[in-house]
Protein backbone atom coordinates (compact mmCIF):
# COMPACT_ATOMS: atom_id res chain seq x y z
CA UNK A 1 0.00 0.00 0.00
CA UNK A 2 1.52 3.14 -0.87
CA UNK A 3 0.99 6.76 0.57
CA UNK A 4 -0.50 8.60 -1.53
CA UNK A 5 -1.00 12.19 -2.85
CA UNK A 6 -4.92 12.76 -2.87
CA UNK A 7 -4.97 16.13 -4.94
CA UNK A 8 -3.26 14.09 -7.73
CA UNK A 9 -3.44 10.31 -6.17
CA UNK A 10 0.36 9.75 -7.02
CA UNK A 11 2.71 7.57 -4.71
CA UNK A 12 4.53 9.48 -2.82
CA UNK A 13 6.06 6.47 -0.81
CA UNK A 14 5.76 3.13 0.63
CA UNK A 15 2.90 2.91 3.21
CA UNK A 16 3.18 1.37 6.63
CA UNK A 17 3.92 -2.46 6.28
CA UNK A 18 1.89 -3.50 9.43
CA UNK A 19 -2.21 -3.36 8.28
CA UNK A 20 -4.10 -0.54 9.66
CA UNK A 21 -6.66 1.31 9.57
CA UNK A 22 -6.91 3.68 6.87
CA UNK A 23 -8.87 7.28 7.92
CA UNK A 24 -9.46 9.90 5.17
CA UNK A 25 -7.69 12.98 5.01
CA UNK A 26 -8.56 16.07 3.77
CA UNK A 27 -7.13 17.10 0.91
CA UNK A 28 -3.73 18.78 1.19
CA UNK A 29 -2.65 18.40 5.10
CA UNK A 30 -1.22 16.05 6.90
CA UNK A 31 -2.80 16.75 10.44
CA UNK A 32 -1.23 15.32 13.84
CA UNK A 33 -3.21 13.35 16.26
CA UNK A 34 -4.37 15.38 19.05
CA UNK A 35 -1.48 15.59 21.58
CA UNK A 36 0.86 13.70 19.58
CA UNK A 37 4.39 14.61 19.03
CA UNK A 38 6.28 14.22 15.64
CA UNK A 39 8.73 10.98 16.59
CA UNK A 40 12.56 12.29 16.57
CA UNK A 41 13.67 9.60 14.09
CA UNK A 42 11.76 11.59 11.23
CA UNK A 43 11.97 15.16 12.90
CA UNK A 44 15.39 15.51 12.81
CA UNK A 45 15.78 14.41 9.63
CA UNK A 46 13.89 17.29 7.64
CA UNK A 47 15.45 19.61 10.10
CA UNK A 48 19.06 19.05 10.30
CA UNK A 49 19.40 17.77 6.88
CA UNK A 50 16.78 19.30 5.06
CA UNK A 51 16.15 22.64 6.67
CA UNK A 52 19.71 22.76 7.47
CA UNK A 53 18.93 23.82 11.46
CA UNK A 54 21.00 22.33 14.40
CA UNK A 55 17.23 21.62 15.72
CA UNK A 56 16.73 18.23 17.25
CA UNK A 57 13.39 17.45 16.12
CA UNK A 58 10.22 19.35 14.46
CA UNK A 59 8.25 21.04 16.47
CA UNK A 60 5.28 19.81 15.37
CA UNK A 61 3.29 18.57 11.52
CA UNK A 62 1.26 22.10 11.63
CA UNK A 63 0.79 23.52 8.07
CA UNK A 64 2.90 20.19 6.70
CA UNK A 65 0.80 19.55 3.24
CA UNK A 66 1.74 16.45 1.07
CA UNK A 67 3.31 18.76 -1.48
CA UNK A 68 5.67 19.87 0.64
CA UNK A 69 6.36 16.68 1.92
CA UNK A 70 7.27 16.14 -1.55
CA UNK A 71 9.48 18.83 -1.61
CA UNK A 72 11.54 17.60 1.47
CA UNK A 73 11.68 14.31 0.12
CA UNK A 74 12.86 15.73 -3.30
CA UNK A 75 15.53 17.65 -1.70
CA UNK A 76 16.59 15.13 0.30
CA UNK A 77 16.93 12.77 -2.88
CA UNK A 78 19.23 15.11 -4.94
CA UNK A 79 21.36 16.45 -1.85
CA UNK A 80 22.34 13.36 -0.93
CA UNK A 81 22.21 10.81 -3.73
CA UNK A 82 25.91 10.30 -3.86
CA UNK A 83 26.18 10.37 0.22
CA UNK A 84 23.38 9.02 2.30
CA UNK A 85 21.21 7.44 -0.09
CA UNK A 86 21.34 3.63 0.10
CA UNK A 87 19.53 3.20 -3.07
CA UNK A 88 22.13 2.64 -5.98
CA UNK A 89 21.12 -0.65 -8.21
CA UNK A 90 23.82 -1.20 -9.55
CA UNK A 91 25.63 -3.56 -7.82
CA UNK A 92 28.23 -5.23 -10.11
CA UNK A 93 31.64 -4.88 -7.77
CA UNK A 94 29.67 -6.45 -5.25
CA UNK A 95 28.68 -9.34 -7.06
CA UNK A 96 32.31 -9.60 -8.62
CA UNK A 97 34.31 -9.57 -5.72
CA UNK A 98 32.35 -12.90 -5.09
CA UNK A 99 30.07 -11.97 -1.89
CA UNK A 100 26.33 -13.02 -1.29
CA UNK A 101 23.74 -10.83 -0.40
CA UNK A 102 21.24 -12.31 2.30
CA UNK A 103 18.47 -9.75 2.44
CA UNK A 104 15.40 -9.44 4.74
CA UNK A 105 12.83 -7.33 5.98
CA UNK A 106 10.11 -7.77 8.58
CA UNK A 107 7.01 -7.95 6.76
CA UNK A 108 5.14 -5.62 9.37
CA UNK A 109 7.52 -3.89 9.79
CA UNK A 110 6.36 -0.08 11.51
CA UNK A 111 9.25 1.95 11.17
CA UNK A 112 10.79 1.10 7.33
CA UNK A 113 8.18 -0.16 5.31
CA UNK A 114 8.95 -3.64 3.70
CA UNK A 115 7.82 -2.47 0.30
CA UNK A 116 10.92 -0.27 0.41
CA UNK A 117 13.23 -3.57 0.14
CA UNK A 118 10.72 -5.22 -2.35
CA UNK A 119 11.83 -1.66 -4.45
CA UNK A 120 15.23 -1.42 -3.94
CA UNK A 121 15.46 -5.48 -5.24
CA UNK A 122 13.27 -4.96 -8.02
CA UNK A 123 15.76 -1.66 -8.77
CA UNK A 124 18.59 -4.18 -9.00
CA UNK A 125 17.10 -6.99 -11.40
CA UNK A 126 15.69 -4.21 -13.35
CA UNK A 127 19.58 -2.40 -13.75
CA UNK A 128 21.81 -5.43 -13.55
CA UNK A 129 19.66 -8.08 -15.80
CA UNK A 130 17.51 -5.71 -18.37
CA UNK A 131 17.92 -8.12 -20.83
CA UNK A 132 16.87 -11.48 -19.58
CA UNK A 133 13.48 -12.55 -18.87
CA UNK A 134 11.73 -12.19 -15.15
CA UNK A 135 12.41 -16.36 -14.41
CA UNK A 136 15.99 -16.08 -16.24
CA UNK A 137 16.80 -12.36 -14.34
CA UNK A 138 15.56 -14.58 -11.31
CA UNK A 139 17.80 -17.08 -11.36
CA UNK A 140 20.62 -15.45 -12.02
CA UNK A 141 20.38 -13.02 -9.30
CA UNK A 142 19.84 -15.45 -6.87
CA UNK A 143 23.11 -16.84 -7.23
CA UNK A 144 24.29 -14.04 -5.46
CA UNK A 145 21.46 -11.69 -3.97
CA UNK A 146 18.55 -13.27 -2.33
CA UNK A 147 15.65 -11.25 -0.01
CA UNK A 148 13.04 -12.17 1.67
CA UNK A 149 10.25 -11.00 3.37
CA UNK A 150 9.42 -12.34 6.89
CA UNK A 151 5.50 -12.31 7.83
CA UNK A 152 5.05 -10.86 11.18
CA UNK A 153 8.56 -9.47 12.18
CA UNK A 154 8.55 -5.67 13.20
CA UNK A 155 11.51 -3.87 12.87
CA UNK A 156 14.08 -4.96 15.97
CA UNK A 157 11.73 -5.41 18.76
CA UNK A 158 11.20 -8.72 20.72
CA UNK A 159 8.41 -10.31 21.84
CA UNK A 160 6.74 -13.36 23.50
CA UNK A 161 6.07 -14.82 20.25
CA UNK A 162 9.60 -13.30 18.82
CA UNK A 163 11.80 -13.95 21.31
CA UNK A 164 15.33 -13.75 19.37
CA UNK A 165 18.26 -13.52 19.17
CA UNK A 166 18.71 -10.84 16.87
CA UNK A 167 18.86 -11.94 13.31
CA UNK A 168 22.16 -10.74 12.51
CA UNK A 169 24.05 -12.73 14.97
CA UNK A 170 22.07 -15.98 14.05
CA UNK A 171 22.65 -16.14 10.66
CA UNK A 172 26.62 -15.15 11.11
CA UNK A 173 26.64 -18.28 13.53
CA UNK A 174 24.86 -20.47 10.91
CA UNK A 175 27.27 -19.02 8.27
CA UNK A 176 30.23 -18.89 9.88
CA UNK A 177 30.03 -22.01 11.73
CA UNK A 178 26.94 -24.20 10.09
CA UNK A 179 25.57 -24.36 14.04
CA UNK A 180 22.24 -24.44 14.58
CA UNK A 181 19.94 -24.90 17.24
CA UNK A 182 16.39 -24.66 18.27
CA UNK A 183 13.06 -23.93 16.08
CA UNK A 184 13.42 -23.63 12.79
CA UNK A 185 10.99 -22.22 10.72
CA UNK A 186 10.89 -21.79 6.52
CA UNK A 187 10.57 -18.47 4.30
CA UNK A 188 9.79 -18.00 0.85
CA UNK A 189 12.44 -16.20 -0.79
CA UNK A 190 11.12 -13.35 -2.77
CA UNK A 191 9.11 -13.07 -5.00
CA UNK A 192 7.34 -16.22 -4.37
CA UNK A 193 4.34 -15.66 -1.68
CA UNK A 194 3.36 -17.97 1.37
CA UNK A 195 0.12 -19.34 1.01
CA UNK A 196 -1.39 -21.26 4.20
CA UNK A 197 -4.49 -23.35 3.59
CA UNK A 198 -7.07 -24.16 6.28
CA UNK A 199 -5.30 -24.53 9.94
CA UNK A 200 -1.98 -26.26 8.40
CA UNK A 201 0.80 -24.34 9.59
CA UNK A 202 2.80 -25.44 7.12
CA UNK A 203 2.64 -22.73 4.02
CA UNK A 204 3.04 -23.66 -0.05
CA UNK A 205 5.70 -20.87 -1.74
CA UNK A 206 3.37 -19.50 -5.05
CA UNK A 207 3.56 -17.43 -7.41
CA UNK A 208 1.00 -14.91 -6.74
CA UNK A 209 1.15 -12.22 -9.39
CA UNK A 210 -1.61 -9.78 -7.99
CA UNK A 211 0.53 -9.85 -4.53
CA UNK A 212 3.41 -9.11 -6.05
CA UNK A 213 1.59 -6.40 -7.88
CA UNK A 214 0.37 -4.68 -4.69
CA UNK A 215 3.75 -4.08 -3.79
CA UNK A 216 5.56 -3.01 -6.97
CA UNK A 217 3.40 0.23 -7.97
CA UNK A 218 5.24 3.16 -9.26
CA UNK A 219 5.95 7.01 -7.40
CA UNK A 220 4.49 9.04 -10.02
CA UNK A 221 4.63 12.36 -7.77
CA UNK A 222 8.61 12.27 -8.16
CA UNK A 223 10.56 12.60 -11.53
CA UNK A 224 13.86 11.20 -10.45
CA UNK A 225 13.66 7.78 -8.76
CA UNK A 226 14.16 6.19 -6.74
CA UNK A 227 12.56 7.29 -4.20
CA UNK A 228 11.96 4.44 -1.54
Amino acid sequence: MAFTRPTASEPICPGKSAPTLVTPIPLGTIPPAPGSSTPSTGGEYVTKFIQLLDIDNLQDLDKVTYNKLVEWMNTGLTRYLNSLQTTVPDLTAFQSSGATLLHYHGESDPSVPAASSVHYWQSVRSTMYPDLTDAEAIEAMSEWYQFYLIPGAAHCGINSLQPGPYPQDNMATLIESGDYSGEVQRLCRWPTRPLWSGNNSIFDYVNDEASIESWTYTFNAFKLQPIW
